[in-house]
């Protein structure tokens, strides 16, 4: 399921699980997935429970979030003074369950 959001541009898609009786298949990101630019790199990212960590601001950046064990609430703000959709937030929470 790939939804557009209220922020322009903002894509969520919902990732495919495989379920196994020894662990698990999580599916991250394929090359014909609605909005992948390419590959750059990719980490990963730890945060303590109850903490804020927040990312710099970027003028220009497609990022593929995954969140494979835990939740994590993003929250998007669109400050692009071009964009039909400047001011709005978006509000979501990220888990292997949603």
């Amino acid at each position: 399921m790939v939804e557009l959001d209220q922020i322009g541009g903002l894509i969520i898609t919902e990732l495919k699980q495989i379920p196994h009786p020894k662990g698990d298949i999580l599916h991250g990101v394929k090359k014909d997935d609605i909005g992948f630019n390419g590959f750059g790199e990719a980490y990963f990212s730890t945060i303590e429970t109850g903490t804020i960590k927040a990312w710099k601001r970027h003028e220009v950046m497609t990022l593929n979030l995954i969140v494979p064990l835990g939740e994590v609430r993003f929250v998007f703000y669109d400050g692009r003074e071009e964009s039909k959709t400047l001011g709005l937030i978006n509000d979501i929470t990220i888990s292997r369950d949603n």
